[in-house]
């Protein structure tokens, strides 16, 4: 699996410059343009949360998990029912839980 950055495609959305989130942002301008080309192996957590505040989204919109032979990106089922998922899972695993500590 790889992460790709979806950067420049939330700025074109937005019709937002690189130079704009840089001024916005304080992150640099050059750095930014590595994010949006995908030149970058580690992207700082600090302007994740930067860029996420300055245009309003969530990390999901800018990184994305993607194949590695494919390069289609990874979609996890989702649960539409989150509190039975977990009741189920108590249920399930029920025998083995101790309430002895």
């Amino acid at each position: 699996m790889k992460i790709r950055i979806l950067l420049a495609d939330r700025l074109n959305d937005r019709g937002v410059t690189r130079k704009w989130l840089s001024e916005v942002s304080g992150i640099r301008e050059g750095t930014i343009g590595d994010y949006c080309r995908g030149w970058v192996d580690r992207m700082n957590l600090d302007h994740l949360a930067k860029i996420c505040t300055v245009l309003n989204c969530q990390i999901t919109d800018i990184l994305q998990l993607v194949d590695d032979d494919t390069g289609s990106p990874i979609v996890f089922p989702t649960v539409a029912d989150p509190e039975r998922a977990i009741s189920d899972v108590v249920q399930a695993i029920g025998p083995w839980l101790s309430t002895d500590c």
